[in-house]
């Protein structure tokens, strides 16, 4: 049988402490504690080793997801700005809202 309900909420402060150690920052330890719940709620599968394991099994796969979804991200911002053409003339491009609230300071 999947876990159900009652067993997934008296693990819910183990999966929270167990986020917290595998995420960057605390709102991504909350987004793995949810992901994980989810994923306990959804099996349709028994679980059939300890609850605990499978969750942090599920735990860390997420988390090492999310790193390298994040890593590749980086790769292509970093990529992107390396690729962006240098505004002409040496200087940082300038909006015309610069323009408008140089003048205003002007007055």
């Amino acid at each position: 049988m999947p876990i159900d309900a009652a067993q997934l909420l008296e693990q819910s402060e183990w999966v929270r402490r167990l986020a917290r150690g595998l995420a960057l920052d605390a709102a991504a330890a909350d987004d793995l504690a949810q992901e994980v719940q989810l994923a306990a709620l959804v099996r349709r599968v028994p679980i059939r080793s300890d609850p605990r394991a499978w969750l942090a099994a599920v735990a860390r796969n997420l988390a090492l997801r999310w790193r390298r979804r994040e890593s590749v991200r980086r790769l292509h911002e970093q990529s992107a700005v390396a690729e962006r053409p240098a505004p002409e003339g040496g200087e940082e491009a300038s909006s015309a809202d610069d323009g408008v609230v140089d003048a205003e300071f002007e007055e």
